[in-house]
């Protein structure tokens, strides 16, 4: 397909040109063509089949430059093309050869008046159109273009334009034949586009005077300005760059300054918070289990006795005691040795750490339902309900006791299954979400035996304080009258007292763990400070490894405290103990003088009478 036409003075020969048959050479031939404007030779080298090769504005090549490009029209891009432009019916495909030269005809004269670049502008959005408005080309003799094509290309069209004319009849013949005229058709819209867009650039090419008097009439002065711009603007974004990279390295010297304070008064804040947990494990802890393990086995002693042993409340005490004396050395010891040592086992075994948390808790479940117990025994001795009465009995308090082990060794099976080592901050707990549900469970079962205590406890005191009355109102005696209710108020008040002591220190060293977890839980994804990080570290300990033993290790004192009969029986217990080692060494002694008169007896009787 020829790209320009030079040296036409008729549109007729046009016309036969675009009649010819191509063949498959021209859609691969090579085109160069320029074009004479002012005298001087601009834009070579033109492509039929995109847009891509045409000129740029910053495109800055010699005027002896040219450049052959070759195209392939292929399939796709002929099938676009035959869908998007306008079809001859199938019927009007049988048409002469005169006819269809009147119809390019038409097209042409359309197409050089500038009514289809017109209708292709319509097409376009109005801001395209707007932008960019494109001169027509004018209606007079096309001027200054050249049309090379081969001698060989030009007989084989020639051949094969008269083959093609040749074969009417042929309905497939004429419809390729209508097609490639369609496709020339449009090479010549790219053609007619192609010119436009040089005649813009050409107009955008025009002199411009500067403040400092030169003109731009030279395209490569423009070409060096507008490069010289670019180089300006590139030095300016690194300069703004350099600036940027050295404000941010300054903010990093005083980021990495406050970095390390922080780093220093976090390493101060852990070793004053090892320096605590050291003193109070060490010295506070220790002193505790030594006590707690001297209670426990007092509260044994002393519950154990003949004259306690067949009573209901007893069974509860020697429960609590046992499980107390086992919290101390199941948790207590542990937490000693690692103090000593700086290893702890239940961070670096997984086994030791589930086992551990699961004893612990059965363990301290058991000794506060079996206090809970002992206050519903309580209750049920002073009820005036007989029914009630006889829940008071021993085979009752060992079967209740039996079903608590049970049930708390069934419940917490889950603290086996999702305690475990958490590796981020090395501790043996529970995930995130597991701590959620702890926290609720733990508040539960912690809330519990609080509850049971002080509604039983008073209501205790209650019916105490209404068996006192019947018996005021049945008494005839009146020394009996004067003497009783002293001694029943100080029973109510000893009664209260204990239970009111028990409740407090169970509270203390009890609530500030479901606490504890109900907080880790709702902050588990807040970033926190180091201060913070710090009091929670040493909030957990106490929660968890200090307070949690208060209980087990303070019952006998309490007791010992709030119980004047309980002292007493404390001050017996040990007296019995010295006055056995007494009655102990007074019958060696005795044994002994007996032996020695005996020995003397016989030593005299055996002698000879003078």
């Amino acid at each position: 397909m020829p790209t320009k036409i030079e040296g036409r003075s008729s549109r007729q020969d046009l016309i036969d040109d675009i009649v010819e048959a191509p063949s498959s050479s021209s859609f691969m031939s090579t085109s160069n063509s320029s074009m004479m404007i002012d005298g001087s030779k601009t834009l070579p080298s033109r492509n039929y089949s995109s847009y891509s090769n045409i000129p740029s504005l910053f495109n800055n090549k010699t005027k002896n430059e040219q450049i052959n490009h070759t195209t392939t029209l292929t399939h796709e891009l002929r099938d676009r093309l035959h869908l998007t432009l306008p079809r001859s019916n199938s019927s009007s495909t049988m048409i002469s050869n005169d006819e269809r030269r009147r119809e390019l005809d038409l097209v042409l004269k359309h197409l050089y008046d500038g009514k289809l670049l017109t209708s292709m502008n319509d097409d376009r959005p109005s801001s395209d159109v707007s932008d960019s408005s494109i001169p027509i080309l004018s209606k007079g003799p096309i001027t200054r273009t050249t049309t090379t094509i081969k001698n060989d290309d030009d007989n084989k069209i020639n051949v094969g334009n008269i083959e093609m004319l040749s074969l009417d009849d042929d309905c497939t013949s004429l419809q390729r034949e209508l097609q490639e005229k369609e496709l020339d058709i449009i090479h010549l819209h790219k053609e007619i586009q192609e010119l436009q867009l040089e005649n813009k650039l050409l107009k955008a090419k025009v002199p411009v005077m500067y403040q400092n008097g030169h003109t731009s009439n030279n395209s490569e002065t423009e070409t060096l300005r507008r490069e010289k711009d670019v180089l300006q603007n590139e030095l300016r974004s690194q300069q703004e760059l350099i600036a940027k990279l050295q404000q941010q390295q300054h903010q990093n010297g005083i980021i990495n300054r406050s970095n390390k304070l922080d780093e220093a008064t976090l390493y101060q804040k852990e070793a004053l918070e090892k320096k605590l947990k050291v003193i109070l494990t060490r010295c506070i802890l220790a002193i505790c289990m030594i006590l707690g393990i001297i209670g426990c086995l007092f509260n044994l002693m002393i519950f154990c006795q003949k004259k306690f042993r067949s009573n209901s409340c007893s069974v509860h005490f020697i429960t609590t005691s046992i499980f107390n004396l086992l919290v101390i050395l199941c948790g207590i010891i542990p937490e000693l040795l690692a103090s000593y040592q700086n290893y702890d086992i239940a961070l670096y075994s997984s086994t030791f750490c589930k086992a551990k948390s699961y004893i612990i808790h059965v363990f301290l479940m058991i000794s506060r339902s079996s206090v809970a117990l002992a206050c519903i025994d309580r209750f049920a001795l002073c009820s005036p309900n007989a029914n009630i009465r006889r829940l008071n009995q021993r085979h009752i308090s060992i079967l209740l006791v039996i079903m608590a082990c049970v049930l708390w060794l069934i419940v917490p099976i889950h603290v086996l299954v999702y305690v475990d080592i958490q590796i981020p901050n090395r501790r043996c707990g529970g995930s995130s979400t597991y701590l959620i549900i702890y926290s609720i469970y733990a508040a539960i079962v912690t809330s519990i035996p609080l509850v049971i205590m002080i509604i039983y406890s008073f209501l205790a005191v209650r019916n105490v304080q209404l068996t006192f009355v019947r018996i005021q109102a049945t008494t005839i005696n009146t020394n009996e009258n004067i003497n009783r209710p002293t001694r029943v108020q100080k029973r109510d008040i000893q009664l209260m007292t204990i239970v009111i002591s028990e409740v407090i220190v169970y509270y203390i060293s009890t609530v500030s763990f479901p606490i504890y977890s109900i907080y880790l839980a709702i902050t588990s994804d807040i970033s926190k400070t180091t201060n913070r990080l710090a009091i929670e570290s040493f909030m957990r300990y106490l929660a968890l490894k200090f307070l949690i033993y208060i209980n087990s290790c303070s019952i006998f004192y309490i007791q010992l405290l709030a119980s004047k009969p309980f002292r007493q029986e404390c001050k017996l217990l040990i007296l019995r103990s010295f006055k056995r080692d007494q009655n102990k060494r007074t019958t060696k002694v005795a044994s002994a003088r007996l032996n020695t008169r005996q020995q003397l007896n016989r030593f005299y009787n055996r002698q000879p009478i003078e």
